[in-house]
This record gives C-alpha cells, structure tokens and sequence, in this order.
C-alpha cells in the first residue's frame, strides 16, 4: 500500500513504492486521503461537496499514478474521505495481508502530538516503510538492524522477520545486504567509571562470535558486512547507516501506547529522529 503524498507535494512514496513492487512482483494500492470540514452546512450541501473533492481528488491521483507506473505492473486506486489516515490503514491491514505500507516521511512527532508515521510504527500490523527524500542507489547497501543477544523467542523471530525483509528488497534492488547491531554499555556504570568499555566490547564480540557465524551461514553473507559499534541503538544505527551509505534500514519495533509510549518512544521512533535514510519498521 502506498500513501499517497499531497497534491502540492511531491509524490516520493508513489514514485519509490513503484519501483519496488516494480521489483518485488507485487501489485499496488495507492490510497489517496481527502477531507475537509463542512461545518454549517446542510447535508445534501456536504454531500455534494464530499462527491466533488472525491472526484477531484481521484482524477489527479489517477493521472500522477498513470506517470509512474511501470509496464505490466497491477494498480489499484482508491481515494477516501477520511480524516484519520492512521486509523484508515491500520484497519485496512487488519483485514489484509500487505508486504509493506508506505509513506513519506512526516518528522513532526513530540510530547503533545503524535503524528501519522508514530501511529503507524506503533500500532500498524503491516511492516511501515518512511521514506527518505532521497533517490536510491543500487551501489549502496540495505541495513538490518538486528538483536543479536536476544535471548527471547519472539524477538529471535523478529530477528528472522527483519533479515526475510530486508533480503528480499535487497534482493529485488540488486544491493548488498549488511547486517548492525549496538553493543549496549550500562550508561551509569560508564559514566561512574565502574566499567571497561574496552574489556566489556571485546568480551560481548568474543561471546557473539558463534552467533555472527551461524547468521553469516544462513544468510549467505561476509564476515565483513555484520557491522558491531559499542553504544546506544539510536545512534549506533544512523552512525552504521551513514558509514555505509545505506538506502533503507530494516528494523524490529514493538509498539507502545499511551504516556509511555509518548515519553520514552521506540528505538525506530528514535533512530528516525537522526536517520535520514528510510526506515522499514517490522512488528
């Protein structure tokens, strides 16, 4: 499913999301979002009204799709009247089995207001793909993020989940697959100075050694591309991204709601906030 962007807007997500079902096999819904308040007046007005925007609305969506399209690719067009996005996806994803939802990247979450792309990461069923203002590049990369000391079943089936995806769209784009993780150090014990960084990198590396063989072995990849970096996952990922040039990173995210979710936030929402590459979030 692709989001489509405004009208004044350019149309990143459809021209993106074209390619990569282009590449992929996959047939395409493009949804395009229309609302507009209609206070005081009368019913049959507003629905005259709702009918004309509708019609407008889905005239231009279908002539910016028709730009875009590649030959031979199935696409579906539908314009709605839905204030909610959010809500409109997530419960169209509920009903329907999606590779990916995409959308442009909209950076203006905080405490007082969560915004469309924080809906969709925490609560979207459906891997959400934010896209970049950036081109692809088959030259560069496709990062996934994973948790390589997991213990838990189902953060390992994450893990298997994330590596699917991001094999796949790399696959598809001809691009090298590169693998990151965050060799986390107890903030307090560092900051007291009670830990050897040093020593304590060099023990975790000695310890996941088995682990990177076993994932190198199945994914069919070099010890070169399993990158390890000591720190915080927010900012070890964009700094592994940035090195590496990476078009999109690949990532796990569990949902959080409510104050908490509000407050502390998930690693996805927090890598987006230094990442300027695009994100795919699998639940």
């Amino acid at each position: 499913m692709i989001i489509a962007d405004l009208e004044a807007k350019r149309q990143i997500a459809l021209a993106r999301g074209m390619t990569l079902a282009n590449s992929l096999g996959a047939r395409v819904e493009v949804v395009g979002f229309c609302y507009e308040y209609m206070t005081g007046l009368a019913t049959s007005v507003q629905k005259d009204l709702q009918k004309c925007l509708l019609a407008k609305k889905r005239e231009w969506l279908e002539a910016e799709v028709a730009k875009q399209t590649p030959e031979g690719l199935k696409v579906k067009v539908s314009v709605v009247w839905e204030k909610s996005v959010h809500r409109w996806v997530i419960e169209r994803c509920a009903a329907k089995d999606y590779f990916a939802v995409i959308k442009t990247a909209h950076r203006s979450g905080n405490f007082l207001y969560t915004s469309t792309d924080w809906h969709l990461l925490r609560e979207c069923p459906a891997p959400v793909l934010i896209e970049a203002d950036k081109k692809w590049n088959k030259a560069r990369p496709i990062l996934a993020s994973l948790d390589l000391e997991t213990k838990h079943t189902a953060k390992r089936s994450l893990n298997d989940r994330v590596m699917a995806h991001a094999q796949e769209i790399a696959r598809a784009n001809g691009s090298e697959l590169h693998v990151a993780y965050a060799i986390v150090v107890p903030t307090l014990l560092r900051d007291m100075d009670l830990i050897d960084v040093d020593a304590h990198e060099l023990d975790r590396r000695r310890k996941l050694k088995p682990v990177i063989d076993a994932l190198c072995e199945k994914y069919g990849l070099k010890k070169s591309q399993v990158h390890l970096k000591t720190g915080q996952a927010p900012k070890v990922i964009p700094s592994i991204a940035n090195k590496l040039k990476a078009d999109l990173v690949v990532m796990g995210t569990v949902g959080r709601r409510g104050i908490k979710g509000k407050l502390i936030g998930n690693t996805a929402e927090q890598v987006l906030q230094l990442l300027r590459t695009d994100v795919l979030a699998v639940k």
